[in-house]
């Protein structure tokens, strides 16, 4: 038990001083300009990075081709 407690504090020790010697990224939302934009400009960025969801596709056999309408009161 002992050997392992040491190999497991040494690889802790390794990982945090390799982290805390980590140059952090810049990423583009921290331009000043972009931070001063309020929730809705945010969402008008194109943001081309980014996964798109798949479309979503109606499911044939769920649903009959003619529903018919609720008649109304």
């Amino acid at each position: 038990m002992n050997p392992l407690k040491i190999f497991l504090n040494s690889l802790a020790r390794s990982i945090r001083s390799r982290l805390a010697t980590e140059v952090a990224e810049k990423s583009p939302l921290d331009h000043p300009d972009i931070q001063a934009m309020d929730l809705l400009q945010l969402a008008d960025l194109p943001m081309p990075h980014l996964p798109m969801p798949a479309p979503m596709v109606a499911d044939t056999e769920a649903q009959p081709e003619s529903m018919p309408l609720a008649r109304c009161a």
